[in-house]
């Protein structure tokens, strides 16, 4: 009885875990839950509860970021002679994500497609079809990734267990991977149902909006992507950075230089300045630079009288960003353009 009673100890010193807010106490208990765990694991290899204590070993190790420990207790869950289905679709599950977290994409996919192989009717089969979309886009394999990301959306909108955030992730990354393939009807399809869900956060709807803008500015519709762009420009994030910018661009191209200059300003005055989120750094980096290309475009074609100015602000924007944004990629750019204009 001796593997009968380690599995209550571990399980009870689990409970005991669960059941407490002191986080001494519950780091103590859980110690002692593994511990008895690790004993079944090495005493009582053969015997049923091994099973389930390959696969608490193996989360454990997986919520400590030990990814090959937890993928070796993951695998002899799956091919213990004990484990039940839903234990073995548990541990592919888990082995897909481990490899998944390594940036093993290849190898996740495997495991994502053989557990939902063996287990069609199972519970995880759903978070498994958006893994595996997610592999592929990881991999920047958008044509794949669109593939599976349709292939996983109506089994997700079948599945309540599903977690909203998945259910969001599939369409927006979809609509991602469409717009690379410039299947842009199917990007506006995944991104507007995303944007239409109130139960969606401000920052995810705000995304939608980036990639309906997108798709229509790949469908020529220029207004309709200012509107969205528009819209996702209300986050204060790297999003709505990133919207404001486009915006810019699009008046540049039109040529409406002070009202692409004035969007451009929103973008590295605005979001935080050059106190910003990292992630929002590059779009102010980028956002500077067009600034002052506004500008320099205009000099050989501009009145004598005007020429002065339309430099010395070019200089000027072209100088924030080497100072501001001196590790930035666009910085050496900025420093050829200012080379090239203090000659004039």
């Amino acid at each position: 009885l001796a593997d009968q009673i380690l599995y209550e100890l571990a399980w009870g010193f689990r409970d005991q875990a669960n059941a407490t807010t002191d986080i001494e106490l519950k780091t103590q208990y859980q110690s002692k839950s593994q511990a008895f765990f690790a004993q079944i694991a090495e005493r009582f290899p053969d015997r049923p509860v091994a099973a389930d204590a390959f696969y608490q070993l193996g989360q454990a190790a997986y919520d400590e970021g030990a990814f090959d420990k937890a993928s070796s207790w993951f695998t002899r869950c799956s091919e213990s002679a004990h484990s039940i289905d839903a234990l073995k679709e548990k541990s592919l599950y888990k082995l897909g994500w481990c490899a998944y977290r390594r940036q093993q994409y290849p190898a996740a996919i495997e495991f994502f497609r053989n557990q939902v192989q063996l287990f069609p009717q199972g519970e995880l089969i759903a978070d498994s079809m958006f893994m595996q979309s997610e592999s592929l886009f990881a991999q920047a394999n958008y044509r794949d990734a669109l593939v599976a990301y349709r292939a996983a959306k109506p089994i997700l909108d079948a599945n309540t267990n599903v977690a909203a955030e998945n259910r969001w992730l599939n369409l927006l990354h979809g609509a991602q991977s469409a717009i690379q393939e410039n299947e842009f009807d199917q990007a506006l399809a995944f991104a507007n149902e995303l944007a239409d869900d109130s139960q969606a956060p401000a920052v995810v709807r705000a995304d939608a909006y980036l990639e309906i803008g997108k798709a229509h500015l790949g469908k020529k519709d220029r207004s309709a992507a200012v509107e969205a762009w528009s819209s996702a420009a209300e986050d204060l994030g790297k999003t709505g950075a990133q919207a404001r910018f486009l915006l810019g661009e699009l008046l540049f191209s039109d040529k409406k230089f002070d009202e692409a200059v004035s969007e451009f300003k929103k973008v590295f005055y605005g979001y935080g300045g050059n106190q910003a989120d990292p992630e929002i750094d590059r779009w102010q980096a980028r956002a500077i630079f067009e600034a002052a290309r506004c500008y320099q475009v205009q000099i050989a074609t501009a009145p004598v009288e005007l020429r002065p100015q339309l430099i010395k602000d070019a200089i000027f924007y072209f100088e924030l960003l080497t100072k501001d944004y001196a590790t930035d990629p666009m910085a050496k750019d900025a420093e050829t353009q200012l080379r090239t204009l203090r000659k004039l």
